[in-house]
């Protein structure tokens, strides 16, 4: 009885590795072939991280604040697609972000 329990309630944890999976393959595909490079997500991902007060210098972050970070940046980037502003200026807009997000906290930690 105990064994069949445990093959009754591993196929759905197999079926959700399955498709996770194949999301990931479908994910590597598109960002292959929209950045050939693979660079297309990492400007946003360190913007996200620096906003959610992730130190430069080590030793300091969280999980919630990294999250509210990703939040910030999906917003922006809703806002950004919306206006239909060209991807040179996006990057632009990521930069700035970052270097804004950056000197906010060097100017809260020299207090």
């Amino acid at each position: 009885m105990r064994l069949w329990c445990i093959t009754e309630l591993s196929w759905p944890q197999s079926t959700l590795d399955a498709m996770s999976g194949l999301s990931a393959v479908f994910l590597q595909s598109e960002v292959t072939y929209f950045w050939p490079t693979g660079d297309g997500f990492l400007l946003p991902a360190l913007a996200a991280v620096f906003i959610g007060g992730t130190s430069v210098f080590g030793g300091r972050g969280s999980m919630y604040g990294t999250f509210v970070g990703i939040l910030i940046i999906g917003s922006l980037e809703a806002g950004i697609v919306a206006m239909r502003v060209q991807g040179f200026y996006t990057q632009l807009i990521y930069g700035f972000t970052i270097t804004i997000a950056v000197s906010i906290y060097a100017l809260v930690m020299k207090k």
